[in-house]
């Protein structure tokens, strides 16, 4: 029997989730079957489930793949440590998140990502199987625990003054976000996205300075 290569084995997974893209075209995530992913490469039950258990493993590996290559944790980090004002700092980081947000809708689409955010959004399972391993979704959360540290420290030395309780601001800011992604997923969906992120990254930005007693 001839020895299986690393390359034979990639380029299987490879058709396997470029027939997989051309199935999420075609069906909302949540309706997705291997069984459509089957029939759809062509290759034997077996020749699937040799590489991927299930419909989620080839959900997050096509979404990984798909991923923008962009670092903003360490752009955030740059920001921070910058010689800036610390109002510019901290809304040109907040931006920076919209910015990637931006990216992430236009690279993945936002059909895919809505779909994703209501498939996961009350299975606590899957999302430890799942969201968790999302490169972007790790990518958001190291980029967003920059900036609670440098807010949390400045609160601590005494340069920031919030008007609301620091644990407050956190979860609004959280909230916030992922309420302007979810809008802007459904507005992609419907040609009316446009400039909506970058608004309303700008209006986060000064709201947060306000809160912080930084108001420009």
């Amino acid at each position: 029997m001839p020895k299986v290569t690393e390359s034979y084995i990639s380029n299987k997974k490879d058709a396997i989730i470029q027939s997989a893209r051309l199935v999420f075209q075609e069906k909302p995530l949540s309706q997705i079957t291997m069984r459509d992913i089957i029939s759809k490469t062509g290759f034997s039950q077996g020749g699937i489930y040799r590489y991927y258990s299930s419909v989620d493993e080839i959900f997050l590996e096509a979404i990984n793949q798909a991923t923008p290559t962009v670092e903003i944790d360490l752009s955030i980090n740059q920001l921070i440590e910058s010689d800036r004002s610390l109002a510019d700092s901290i809304s040109d980081s907040i931006r920076s998140i919209g910015e990637y947000i931006k990216e992430l809708q236009d690279t993945l689409g936002g059909k895919m990502l809505f779909s994703l955010l209501v498939m996961y959004a009350f299975d606590s399972e899957k999302k430890k199987t799942v969201v968790e391993k999302l490169i972007f979704h790790q990518t958001l959360n190291k980029a967003q625990l920059n900036i609670i540290v440098c807010i949390q420290d400045n609160i601590n030395n005494g340069r920031l003054k919030p008007t609301v309780p620091f644990n407050n601001l956190l979860k609004f800011t959280q909230s916030a976000i992922d309420g302007i992604a979810n809008d802007a997923a459904i507005l992609s969906m419907e040609n009316n996205e446009e400039t909506y992120i970058t608004e309303q990254f700008e209006i986060l930005a000064k709201t947060i300075l306000y809160f912080l007693g930084l108001e420009q």
